[in-house]
C-alpha cells in the first residue's frame, strides 16, 4: 500500500507540490508564449541580444519576479556559460536586476563575464563604420545602428544623435541637421519623413516596400530600353560634332615638298695637280 501511495503521490509528495506549483503559477497568468534560444558563451554568440531577448519573453511570458527570472534563465545556459551560472549563483541569490545587491546579481555578473573589452572594441568600430547604403531604408540602418549602441554602452544622446547623422545617407543629413531634433528617437523619425517625401519627389519606391513585377518577355523591347538607346545614339552625335570641330579648328599647314636631289647636283671635289705632288722617300 506504501509503494502504490509513492507511485501516486510521488516521494514525501512530490507530485503534489509540482502540482500546486503549476497551479500557482497559472493563478499568476504565467506563460510560455515566446521560446527563449540557449546560450553557451561562444565567440559566434551575441549576450547582449540574447539578454534583450530573454527580457522581452520575461515580459510576454509574465516571468515577474527576479527569482523566477533568474532561475529561467538559468536553465536557459549551456556549456561554458552553464559552468558560470553554477559558480556564480550563490554570490547573485535570488537578485536579477543590475544594480542591485551590491552588484551581485545576474544582469550584471552575466555582462561582466561575457561582454568582454575585445567584443565592446569590435562593436565600438562597428558602430563608428556603420553607413547606411544606397539601397538602405533609415529603419533598416536605425536598427543596425541602435543595436550597436546598446552593445557599446553608449547613453550620450548627443553622441548618439551626431553618430546616427553621420552615417545616414548625405541627401538627408542636411535636412534632418535643420531640424535639430531633441534626441536619438526624434532624429530618426525625421530622417523617415525625409525619406518618404524624397522618394516621393524622385518617383522611387519606399526601400522597404516589395513591388511584384510582371516579367517582360525577351524578344520584346520596352519603352524605357527604347529612350536608353536614343539617349546613346545622341550622346554619340554630340561626341562626333564635337571630335569634328576640334578637328576643323585646328590650323591646316601645308605639306612639304622633298627636294630631289640629283647626280649632276652632287658637289664634286676639284682635281688636283699630280705633277705637283712631292714623295717624300725619293724627293
Amino acid at each position: 500500500m506504501r509503494a502504490i501511495f509513492q507511485e501516486i503521490f510521488g516521494n514525501d509528495g512530490q507530485h503534489l507540490t509540482d502540482i500546486s506549483e503549476r497551479l500557482r503559477r497559472t493563478q499568476n497568468g504565467e506563460r510560455s508564449t515566446i521560446k527563449v534560444d540557449y546560450f553557451s558563451g561562444a565567440e559566434n554568440e551575441d549576450p547582449v541580444e540574447w539578454l534583450t531577448a530573454f527580457e522581452r519573453a520575461a515580459i510576454t511570458n509574465r516571468w515577474t519576479t527576479e527569482a523566477r527570472k533568474k532561475a529561467l534563465a538559468g536553465g536557459h545556459l549551456k556549456g561554458t556559460a552553464a559552468d558560470w551560472f553554477d559558480g556564480a549563483t550563490a554570490a547573485m541569490g535570488d537578485n536579477w536586476n543590475a544594480g542591485t545587491n551590491g552588484g551581485q546579481n545576474f544582469v550584471d555578473l552575466f555582462e561582466a563575464r561575457f561582454i568582454s573589452e575585445t567584443k565592446k572594441n569590435q562593436w565600438y568600430q562597428e558602430l563608428t563604420s556603420l553607413r547606411q547604403q544606397t539601397d538602405e531604408s533609415v529603419d533598416s540602418y536605425a536598427n543596425k545602428f541602435k543595436k550597436l549602441v546598446t552593445c557599446v554602452g553608449l547613453t550620450d544622446d548627443a553622441q548618439k544623435k551626431r553618430m546616427f547623422l553621420m552615417g545616414l545617407n548625405p541627401a538627408y543629413t542636411p535636412l534632418v541637421y535643420s531640424q535639430n531634433p531633441a534626441d536619438l528617437d526624434a532624429t530618426v523619425n525625421s530622417a523617415r519623413t525625409i525619406e518618404i517625401g524624397y522618394n516621393f519627389a524622385s518617383g522611387k519606391a519606399p526601400k522597404d516596400i516589395s513591388i511584384t513585377t510582371v516579367s517582360t518577355p525577351k524578344n520584346i523591347v520596352t519603352n524605357v530600353e527604347v529612350d536608353e538607346f536614343t539617349k546613346k545614339l545622341e550622346q554619340l552625335s554630340i561626341n562626333y560634332a564635337n571630335l569634328t570641330t576640334a578637328l576643323l579648328a585646328q590650323p591646316q599647314q601645308p605639306p612639304r615638298r622633298r627636294t630631289e636631289r640629283t647626280y649632276n647636283d652632287t658637289p664634286r671635289r676639284p682635281r688636283q695637280n699630280v705633277s705637283s705632288m712631292t714623295c717624300y722617300n725619293c724627293n
